[in-house]
């Protein structure tokens, strides 16, 4: 949702309107990035049982779009790297060992979506693109 409210913002040209400075006028946009930063995990999606490497890339689109490095005091990119290579298979795929019905491809490709950055075009403060 954050995602698409951005992109909407920045085709009507409000990239102005999206400073970080100047987001906390858009209650929509500022009640998500906080409800992100409280309901923040790499490790399980908070929305539902399955689907946590869907959910890295949902917190990657946001994150970058928005261009911010935090998600409330989480380092978004690190945590969620950091427990994407541990839980990385021998042969370089990824699965969700907790959920009995994850895909082997769909895991994977969200997990690389995420580890790329995929979401090009802008800069999050303090790591670069």
């Amino acid at each position: 949702g954050v995602a698409a409210v951005v992109i909407c913002m920045r085709a009507l040209g409000m990239d102005d309107e999206l400073q970080p400075a100047r987001l906390k006028a858009h209650k929509e946009i500022h009640s998500a990035l906080e409800w992100l930063g409280t309901k923040f995990s790499v490790e399980t999606n908070p929305i539902r049982v399955s689907g946590v490497h869907y959910w890295l890339y949902g917190l990657e689109r946001a994150g970058m779009i928005v261009g911010i490095a935090e998600f409330g005091k989480h380092d978004w990119y690190k945590e969620g790297s950091e427990v994407l290579l541990k839980g990385q298979a021998d042969d370089g795929s990824w699965k969700c060992a907790t959920d009995p019905g994850a895909d082997q491809d769909n895991d994977t490709c969200f997990a690389i979506l995420f580890l790329r950055k995929a979401t090009r075009g802008y800069t999050v403060s303090g790591q670069g693109k």
